[in-house]
């Protein structure tokens, strides 16, 4: 009986100014320290990180205007940026993260002073915690791509907005505004859909309460937004988004929305889609109670008159236009960018039922932020080893002997390639597997592998199924065919010592190597 008035005193603490403050700086030193820590682990680049990383280091300046290679696209800004620090700190991991690394501590201030603004000190605290601790926002923060950029650039823009929802608007402030907006494009592309969902909201807002020059001057800021939306459509974007290669990506994962509804699985993508994105990119374990918190916060900004608060999902409709036209995928990391929309409603959900309902209100906070809270702790002691190359490249660098020969597992070929210089291994002897069922070892590698005394066998470990099958597969087919000599394993990469020299003895009979196709 008395665990209800303490979770209401609880409640009621976070109000004072001196706790709330405490309790924001805590929230802040933790979401820095996430994001610092997957940087300071300076994990090996892997997947898109490594070709984007390529059209950085092989351009000039303005070798970056142009529609990138190797199937990437990325804002201009955000690509000089990159640029810039790989010249100051040279050409390794840290220079490449540091943009990424800056953007995501730079959000937890901006969100912070978002999260003040929206709601009420409970709720802010909630929402804060929530943002710190997501781990796609702290993952990102130390990845080669733009998606914490996209985070940065859409919250301060959504600042800029919530401050002048009811203010009277000077045609200095539209120029700045559009500025800003115009600005922003070049660093961000997602941050297309934050201008056209404030821009509209703003406009119609103003139209409606006969407030002619606030509605003028938005008009002239959209005008500036065009202009500049047009400019890097022409320059970077216009053979991105008619990418056969990405449009086969995103589309067999069912990232685009349908134009029409044909099946049951069209009908209910809207629901589904939006479930899945509280889970990835939002955070949440368990997507389909945060899903409830948040139409709960939903129906309290409504009721409450909060229809400010209602510019923060402005950017979603034009997001979701633009994926019904296969434009943008709706989707994972490209959706980074509404995750601290999508977190403001759930912890006005959660702040609305706590005074009301104070076991509940505190049971729905524990329950929504215990995994993340666990995977955060997770993350910040154990690093992520995913495809990490580096460690066993370090090895077969430390044991490599003149006449060496490496093979290398299909799915580590692109990281080998990026990092075979930094290794000295770009002139050696070396195969690379094909990805395809049903090829062995020597049907790759061949004569080049064949009766050679010391091979090496470079693998990714990967969680994925049928990457481990066939690289399982491939092992037995070295085991059978010669004789290990040594091996190196991690989470990330491994790599095995094979003689293929002679043959095998397997009991009473001799196994010789398998005859290449």
């Amino acid at each position: 009986m008395n665990r209800l008035p303490d979770l209401r005193d609880l409640s009621q603490a976070a109000v004072r100014p001196l706790i709330f403050t405490s309790l924001s700086w805590v929230i802040i030193c933790l979401g820095i320290i996430l994001r610092l820590s997957g940087y300071i682990h300076n994990r090996a680049l892997w997947g898109d990180e490594i070709p984007l990383a390529r059209n950085i280091e092989e351009r000039t300046y303005s070798g970056l205007l142009q529609p990138l290679s190797y199937d990437q696209a990325s804002p201009v800004g955000f690509l000089m940026l990159e640029k810039l620090a790989v010249q100051v700190f040279g050409d390794n991991e840290y220079a490449l993260r540091v943009v990424p690394l800056l953007a995501g501590v730079l959000s937890l201030f901006l969100f912070f002073w978002l999260a003040r603004k929206c709601l009420s000190p409970v709720g802010a605290l909630i929402a804060f915690l929530f943002f710190g601790i997501a781990d796609k926002l702290v993952y990102y923060s130390s990845e080669v791509k733009q998606y914490s950029t996209d985070v940065a650039v859409a919250l301060l823009l959504l600042l800029v907005a919530i401050s002048v929802y009811s203010k009277r608007l000077r045609w200095r402030d539209a120029a700045t505004f559009g500025l800003l907006g115009a600005a922003a494009i070049w660093f961000s592309h997602a941050c297309v859909f934050v201008l056209a969902g404030i821009g509209t909201t703003h406009f119609l807002y103003n139209a409606y309460r006969k407030n002619w020059t606030n509605a003028a001057c938005i008009s002239t800021a959209g005008i500036m937004w065009a202009a500049s939306f047009a400019g890097t459509y022409v320059v970077t974007l216009r053979d991105t988004v008619s990418s056969d290669y990405l449009l086969d990506f995103w589309g067999s994962s069912g990232a685009f929305m349908p134009l029409s509804i044909r099946s049951v699985s069209d009908a209910f993508w809207l629901v589904r889609t939006f479930v899945l994105s509280l889970k990835n990119p939002g955070g949440f374990s368990l997507p389909v109670l945060a899903a409830f918190v948040f139409l709960a916060g939903f129906v309290s900004v409504c009721i409450n008159k909060k229809k400010y608060l209602l510019v923060l999902l402005s950017p979603i409709p034009f997001a979701l236009m633009a994926s019904a036209l296969h434009k943008y995928p709706f989707s994972d990391r490209l959706l980074l960018f509404i995750v601290p929309s999508l977190l403001v409603f759930v912890a006005e959900g959660i702040s609305r039922i706590w005074p009301r309902a104070p076991l509940i209100g505190f049971a729905l906070l524990v329950l929504l932020s215990f995994q993340p809270m666990v995977s955060a702790v997770h993350i910040a002691i154990n690093h992520d080893a995913r495809e990490d190359i580096k460690p066993a490249l370090g090895y077969l660098r430390e044991h490599w002997q003149q006449g060496d020969v490496i093979y290398v597992f299909y799915a580590a070929k692109y990281q080998f390639r990026y990092y075979a210089e930094r290794y000295g291994f770009s002139e050696v002897a070396s195969v690379k597997g094909r990805k395809a069922d049903g090829l062995g070892i020597f049907d790759d590698g061949g004569n080049a592998l064949r009766g050679k005394p010391r091979v090496w066998a470079l693998f990714l470990i990967d969680m994925e199924g049928r990457i481990k099958e066939r690289r399982a597969t491939l092992l037995q087919e070295l085991d059978n065919a010669g004789t290990r000599l040594d091996s190196f394993e991690l989470t990330g990469g491994s790599v095995y010592l094979y003689d293929l020299s002679r043959e095998k003895n397997t009991g009473d009979r001799q196994v010789s190597p398998p005859v290449a196709h």
